[in-house]
Formats: structure tokens, C-alpha cells, sequence
């Protein structure tokens, strides 16, 4: 296995943990896998930064969705500077209204960077930019 493998192995099981403590709506256990500077970027509003605005970020937006996510690791691509991975793809969720309404599907380009620290993967800055995809 070469370097970029074991780490894309690494930020997948970060993903997969990651999903499961947001399915849980851990939203503690979620932003203690960021960095305390972290910055997530989307296509619709202000920067977000740091844990504490992520945190009540996510407490909005799983307290009016349940957002089931599409993308596989196939869909991303990971390149591996020492203790910073970029990790750049298409992204895909299904976002369903939690008071009913029709599940709305979003797709769109996404940039991550980790960072390695003490060991472990933390989420330092995301940009996302999926949006609705208009029904064929």
C-alpha cells in the first residue's frame, strides 16, 4: 500500500465516523473530529468558523433534515502533503424535510483539507458546494 492509500483508507473511516455520530446528532463528537480553527465554506452563506459555530450550524440543519449521504470514496480523489491531505471530489446527499415535504437530491464539487494531528485526522477547512438538483 503506498502512502496515498493508507490515508485514503484513514479519511474514508473519518467519513464513515463521521456520518454515524451526525446520524446521532452528536454534534459534540462531530466537532471534536475539526480543528478549533476550522473553516466550512458552502455556495449559500457566510463562512463558518470554528467548532462552536459548526456545531450550531449542524444543530439547524439535522433539526429540520435528515440528510442521507450519496458519495463514495470513488468519487473523491486524495493527495497526501505530510500532515495535510486534500481531498477534492463531487459530492451527493439526499436531504429529507423532517416535517414532511419531498426529499430534495444534492449534488456539487467539494474540497477538504485535514489536517494530521497527534496521530489522528481533524477537518480544517471544507469548501462544499453542492446545491438542489433541479428534477429531470
Amino acid at each position: 500500500m503506498s502512502v496515498n492509500d493508507d490515508v485514503r483508507a484513514e479519511i474514508e473511516a473519518f467519513v464513515a465516523a463521521s456520518q454515524s455520530v451526525l446520524a446521532r446528532k452528536d454534534f459534540d463528537a462531530a466537532v471534536s473530529m475539526m480543528t478549533d480553527d476550522v473553516v466550512l465554506l458552502t455556495s449559500t452563506g457566510a463562512p463558518v468558523v470554528g467548532r462552536e459555530s459548526v456545531r450550531h450550524l449542524y444543530a439547524g440543519m439535522f433539526g429540520k433534515f435528515s440528510v442521507q449521504h450519496a458519495a463514495s470514496s470513488a468519487d473523491f480523489s486524495v493527495e497526501v502533503l505530510g500532515d495535510v491531505a486534500l481531498v477534492s471530489g463531487n459530492d451527493s446527499a439526499i436531504a429529507t424535510p423532517i416535517d414532511g415535504g419531498p426529499p430534495i437530491a444534492l449534488r456539487g464539487p467539494a474540497v477538504s483539507v485535514f489536517r494530521r494531528m497527534d496521530g489522528t485526522w481533524k477537518l480544517a477547512r471544507s469548501l462544499n458546494l453542492m446545491a438542489p438538483v433541479k428534477p429531470e
